[in-house]
């Protein structure tokens, strides 16, 4: 006796109220109790994206501390014995010290780069594990191949480009920017509007003004 194969219940894929179609009558796709899921589709939105600042120059950070704690300390009368000596006088140590700090910070700021990822999509995960062949074995490939399929700025960046940067950034660094901000985006993990606090100072002030 031949077993005849199960089927689960059939899903109707009839559209309810909130799958208005672009192309239904104004009066239906203005309807305040329809939300038009159709439309934010259409926008390319829906895929969860993160968003994290790498510094190439991280290790400027230590030295700007430094010196920054040689000022504090310089002001306050408790003098480096490594600043000490010679002819020149605290106020002119203070301004060398903050001109070098100033220095350190916009070469560090110029080594800022931000990088956007997104969730993947279904299915191309397996697609990356077919097109790596037997180096999807490999833990470390299969994940820079999923980071640069992920990266959507900067674009163009190859699974070989993540290799070279996590050599560069070290383990910790780069494991606390990329591969913790790629893994948030593909978990679709805490999805808020944020609130801009700088923006709305920025327009409070603007208002301020023009009363």
């Amino acid at each position: 006796m031949s077993k005849q194969k199960r089927q689960g219940p059939r899903v109707e894929k009839t559209p309810g109220a909130a799958f208005v179609r672009p192309d239904e009558p104004a009066e239906v796709a203005s309807d305040p109790t329809n939300f038009n899921l159709r439309k934010w589709y259409t926008r390319g939105k829906a895929r969860v994206v993160k968003y994290v600042e790498v510094y190439m120059a991280a290790g400027l950070e230590a030295d700007i501390r430094e010196l920054d704690a040689k000022i504090v300390a310089t002001r306050g009368g408790i003098i480096d014995e490594r600043l000490a000596g010679g002819t020149v006088s605290e106020d002119d140590r203070l301004v060398a010290m903050a001109r070098e700090v100033e220095a350190l910070r916009a070469e560090m700021a110029e080594s800022r780069i931000v990088f956007k990822f997104r969730a993947l999509d279904p299915g191309e995960f397996e697609a990356i594990k077919t097109s790596l062949g037997e180096k999807a074995e490999d833990d470390a490939a299969l994940g820079y191949a999923m980071f640069a399929a992920q990266c959507i700025e900067p674009a163009g960046l190859s699974g070989g480009d993540f290799a070279e940067l996590a050599e560069h950034l070290g383990e910790g660094y780069f494991g606390q920017t990329i591969i913790r901000t790629a893994t948030a985006a593909n978990a679709g993990e805490s999805v808020s509007v944020p609130f801009s606090l700088n923006a709305s100072e920025v327009l409070r002030t603007r208002g301020s003004s023009q009363n």
